[in-house]
């Protein structure tokens, strides 16, 4: 009888170490998820994906003892809820696996400072309640020092202190060749040469990298080759040049050398108030108007399609959009000015994403203006009423700013910056419209 309850006990025993082991073995689905739409920014599905392998590795414990993988989706649980704004079940996360490795830190290069700030505090009440005996460290797997994950897109991206190069500028107010009246928007061609619209002087000014003035073309009218306050511009990846002829409520579509394609669009479609144009892979070009409060789509053969968005403040609505950008994968960006915010629509409308709000803080708004993208995918705003550059990665997280300093009058800061763009080689051109001149950063 003896020899069978044991045989019994054993068998038992070897069932529980089996089903632990599989827990484990089946909490790598949801943890390898959890973390992917954490580094993808879908936040909201990552905390599910987390909790679920966080409550399967808990049952792989035995006497409180942790392995890595539990640690690691304790952290990733805390972030993911940082990105949603829930910093208490945050705090929670980062205790959770800290009880365990008191003395896990979190990479500097990876995460904003409260995040930094968040974590750390966590860590102080751990080691408090350490010291006073109320929880004991527990036994952890033997593994090498490491830092906390470093995720390939943070869930708040470190806010960087560094600031871009100034280079050069160059411009002055006139009417001359080179010189710039009321300039309104610029754009990188993909042959990374600048390309103004001169909106006072009723042209298109192209300079090269260096500030020499290349080519230009336009003169006040009506006519072919000839156009009225062009106010937004583009240049598509065939090297074809968009601009808004906003006076005579048209665009106008020249060849790289200036020569007349086409000319589309009408006082039907569009107003006298087109504020920027976008033109994306597929030769689609898209027209931010605000008298409208609508971006206006053609295609790429000029034919009207559709309009996106509405007057309002809630998501997939605008007050006074004032600029536009498409990027590689066609995500559309609207400088929704009024509602000091960016707003991201896809191609039939459905607003993804939008972020800032009005203030003075980091990633804040006064007078958005100006919207560029880079290669990397980050997003930079010229903001007139604050006189700064704000970027943001692909997510719509701050990572820095810079602009004029008060009391503080030099050639690398600009007064109004109307618009702002960026070449292949990551080189920042901003238009200042107060002091008539473009600003090369690096």
């Amino acid at each position: 009888m003896k020899k069978v309850f044991i045989i019994i006990f054993v068998k038992l025993l070897l069932c529980a170490i089996a089903a632990d082991t599989f827990s484990a073995e089946k909490a790598n689905e949801p943890l390898e998820k959890g973390k992917k739409y954490y580094e993808d920014s879908e936040f909201t599905k990552a905390i599910e994906e987390l909790r679920k392998a966080v409550d399967l590795l808990e049952r792989t414990s035995r006497e409180r003892s942790r392995n890595s993988d539990l640690i690691d989706a304790h952290i990733h649980l805390g972030l993911a809820y940082v990105g949603v704004n829930e910093t208490e079940k945050a705090k929670l996360q980062f205790k959770e696996a800290l009880r365990f490795d008191p003395e896990r830190k979190l990479n500097e290069d990876f995460y904003a400072p409260k995040v930094i700030k968040l974590f750390n505090k966590a860590k102080d009440e751990v080691k408090q309640e350490i010291k006073e005996g109320k929880i004991k460290v527990a036994a952890k797997e033997s593994e090498p020092e490491k830092l906390a994950p470093s995720p390939s897109q943070p869930a708040v991206q470190a806010t960087s202190t560094s600031q871009p190069t100034f280079i050069k500028s160059w411009g002055k107010k006139g009417d001359k060749p080179g010189e710039l009246k009321s300039p309104q928007r610029i754009a990188v061609g993909t042959d990374n040469l600048i390309y103004v619209a001169d909106t006072g002087n009723h042209r298109i000014q192209v300079f090269d990298s260096e500030g020499n003035l290349i080519k230009g073309w336009g003169k006040k009218g009506d006519k072919d080759n000839e156009m009225e306050k062009p106010h937004g511009i583009a240049v598509g990846s065939d090297g074809a040049v968009y601009v808004s002829d906003n006076e005579n409520k048209r665009i106008l579509k020249f060849d790289k050398n200036g020569s007349l394609i086409s000319k589309f669009g009408n006082k039907n479609n569009i107003s006298s108030d087109v504020m920027g144009i976008a033109v994306d892979a597929k030769g689609n070009v898209y027209a931010v108007d605000k008298d409208k409060t609508a971006i206006i789509v053609f295609n790429e053969k000029g034919d009207f399609v559709k309009t996106i968005g509405r007057k309002g403040k809630e998501q997939g609505s605008m007050k006074d959009p004032l600029d536009i950008a498409v990027d590689a994968n066609g995500n559309i960006y609207v400088v929704d000015s009024g509602n000091r915010r960016i707003q991201r629509f896809d191609y039939n409308g459905n607003s993804s994403l939008f972020f800032g709000k009005e203030g003075k803080g980091d990633g804040d708004f006064d007078e958005p203006y100006g919207i560029g993208l880079a290669r990397n995918g980050n997003i930079y705003v010229a903001d007139k009423g604050l006189k700064r550059v704000i970027v943001f990665d692909a997510a719509g997280r701050f990572i820095r700013s810079w602009g004029e300093e008060k009391n503080k009058k030099t050639k690398e800061e600009f007064g109004e910056p109307n618009d702002v763009a960026v070449d292949s080689a990551g080189n920042i051109y901003i238009l200042d419209g107060d002091k008539q001149r473009i600003l090369k950063y690096k």
